[in-house]
């Protein structure tokens, strides 16, 4: 059975505008307003290019929020997590607010990692031996 083409909603819509039209979004921003700057600079005060400078860097500034929360996904947000419990100086405070809601504190992490890796290691040493 053939299912009909599913059509994008509001959301997908904007991460979709967001994520295609933000590289030239920046190169227009930075094109713009340094060519705006050299003409103020070549015909003296007062600085008549600071509006146009803040009206665009405003809208910039909020298309790169779009932007950047477009690219949000579970894996960052893991990874960002573990970055900032790494570099916290408590620790122990943590891991009991882990503790309490079943999360997984950094003794467990480390031996989670360690056993991915030696599960890895063992998966590609089967690998090249299946092929030599």
């Amino acid at each position: 059975m053939i299912e009909p083409a599913k059509t994008p909603n509001l959301e997908e819509k904007l991460v979709s505008w967001a994520q295609v039209t933000y590289p030239w979004h920046r190169a227009f921003f930075i094109g713009l307003n340094g060519l705006l700057t050299a003409t103020n600079f070549w015909t003296g005060a007062p600085w008549w290019a600071l509006w146009p400078l803040v009206i665009t860097g405003g809208l910039f500034t909020l298309h790169y929020l779009i932007y950047k929360t477009t690219l949000i996904d579970d894996a960052w947000v893991d990874e960002r997590a573990g970055d900032l419990y790494d570099r916290s100086y408590d620790q122990g405070h943590i891991d009991s607010i882990a503790g309490h809601h079943d999360m997984e504190t950094a003794m467990q992490r480390t031996e989670r990692e360690m056993r991915e890796r030696v599960a890895k290691r063992e998966a590609e040493a089967e690998r090249r031996a299946k092929g030599d």
